[in-house]
């Protein structure tokens, strides 16, 4: 596949973020984005994403794609792709490492990419590819926790979260009522559910939730208190 395999260059802009595998003066270079061979052509699939290389797949027919030279599917540092069954249109970075390790490759669908009522689950696509980026170059991870979504601070049960003043309410997601604690770890039962108020004050963290309005930032030993 490699050796029919076509890129095209082009600048890239995403929503305000311009990103690259290299880190040359305030902007990285040299980022390679592949579309699976599965995915339908699509040109405004190329047209949405600018600056990077663009490995096209080889039965995609418009001649105005130059050949590939070095550039193969299985390097690439993004993957378009169909949705799989484990996180269906959801955007996610493969990471085998441990923390401050880089990942493997960010995947993204053509309905993540295209589709903006699709998009809008997972909040604005800038502040997306910043939180996915995030998990492929510096190897950070989220900073929410499903296995352990709440813990003890004191004689309060605080939700897993960065920063701590991220506002909200936790609520049973079965009955919409007050959650309650379990006698034995002294933390809310499995069907508690931590949910962020919509409007926040605070700017962090885009690790936490991306998709809220007033988020901005990382969490960092400034802002995160516990």
């Amino acid at each position: 596949m490699a050796s029919k395999a076509v890129a095209v260059l082009l600048l890239v802009y995403l929503s305000g973020f311009t990103f690259g595998i290299k880190l040359e003066g305030n902007g990285y270079t040299d980022i390679l984005v592949a579309i699976n061979p599965e995915v339908p052509e699509d040109p405004v699939l190329i047209t949405q994403i600018e600056e990077v290389t663009i490995l096209v797949p080889p039965n995609w027919n418009k001649r105005n794609y130059s050949r590939a030279k070095t550039e193969v599917y299985d390097k690439a540092n993004i993957i378009i792709d169909e949705p799989n069954k484990s996180h269906g249109d959801q955007p996610y970075t493969l990471q085998y490492g441990e923390c401050g390790s880089e990942g493997r490759y960010i995947h993204l669908t053509p309905d993540f990419m295209l589709d903006d009522d699709v998009a809008k689950n997972y909040g604005p696509r800038g502040k997306v590819f910043v939180h996915e980026w995030a998990h492929l170059r510096w190897g950070v991870f989220d900073e929410y926790n499903e296995e352990k979504p709440f813990y003890t601070s004191g004689s309060s049960i605080e939700a897993t979260r960065c920063t701590i003043n991220i506002t909200g309410k936790s609520i049973n997601k079965n009955d919409q009522n007050s959650c309650t604690t379990d006698p034995v770890t002294g933390l809310y039962t499995k069907d508690c559910v931590f949910y962020p108020d919509m409007h926040q004050t605070t700017s962090a963290s885009i690790m936490y939730n991306q998709g809220l309005d007033a988020v901005k930032e990382f969490c960092t030993k400034k802002n995160s208190q516990h």
